[in-house]
């Protein structure tokens, strides 16, 4: 399967998903993407905090902020 860039919307159905104790390869199968795609998001967004489920918290807010930190500061450097 293609790596693929996720958008905000999918960042929040994945969210939605996840806070549900949806597994992440069904994660990934739902939102259309590899396996490891939806882990590094999970990484991305990570809040450092427990959920619900006892996992590690994850956040679409956070994960989308970060990318547009990211995509800012390499604009910066152009």
């Amino acid at each position: 399967m293609k790596y693929k860039h996720l958008s905000y919307s999918d960042r929040q159905e994945m969210e939605k998903l996840y806070l549900q104790g949806w597994h992440m390869n069904d994660i990934a199968a739902k939102l259309g993407v590899s396996l490891a795609t939806v882990y590094h998001e999970r990484a991305r967004g990570d809040t450092g905090q427990m959920d619900a489920n006892g996992r590690g918290g994850y956040s679409a807010e956070l994960a989308q902020s970060k990318i547009y930190a990211r995509r800012q500061e390499l604009q910066e450097r152009h």
